[in-house]
């Protein structure tokens, strides 16, 4: 017989929260994790935060992201950011900050959105993506229109679609 890879979940839920930890590990033991977050509301606001170190013999991980959200009456906002590190060895090299915003502000005839989007925050070009759109419903048809940024390839584009619920 052999040993699987194996995963163990702890979680202790809590008036102000929710706390977990995990760790998991391969068949051989040569990568294993460890991490802990926390996810909790508090009013009209709700977050998520983890912490995750990987411990292998190519390198050594780390990453760590929070995701906020709003949400009262018409108005919805998120917000998610990340630090990661495929190596900690060659910190500054490796590192990653991903960011994703998104606000909202829902009408009788559908909702407005701004959304901003950057899968590397610290790269030497900025390549964010820039998006303004609306989104609604008539009767069994969703639509959504959006003029749309990407500013590392310099594209403008307007999409739109359509989806038919019957």
């Amino acid at each position: 017989s052999a040993l699987a890879e194996m995963a163990l979940k702890l979680g202790y839920n809590a008036d102000f929260g929710n706390i977990s930890a995990i760790f998991d590990a391969t068949s051989k033991f040569d990568v294993l994790k460890f991490g802990a977050g926390y996810k909790g509301s508090f009013g009209a606001s709700s977050v998520f935060t983890d912490v995750l170190f990987t411990k292998a013999d190519a390198a050594n991980a780390l990453a760590f992201d929070v995701d906020y959200k709003y949400s009262d009456g018409p108005i919805t906002a998120e917000i998610y950011a990340a630090v990661k590190a495929d190596n900690i060895s060659n910190f500054g090299d490796t590192l990653k900050i991903p960011v994703y915003f998104k606000g909202a502000y829902a009408l009788d005839a559908g909702t407005v959105y701004l959304k901003f989007l950057d899968d590397n925050m610290k790269a030497s070009d900025f390549a964010g993506e820039f998006e303004l759109g609306f989104d609604g419903n008539l009767g069994a048809i969703a639509y959504n229109v959006a003029a749309n940024y990407n500013v590392a390839n310099k594209v403008f584009a307007v999409p739109f679609w359509v989806r038919l619920s019957f």
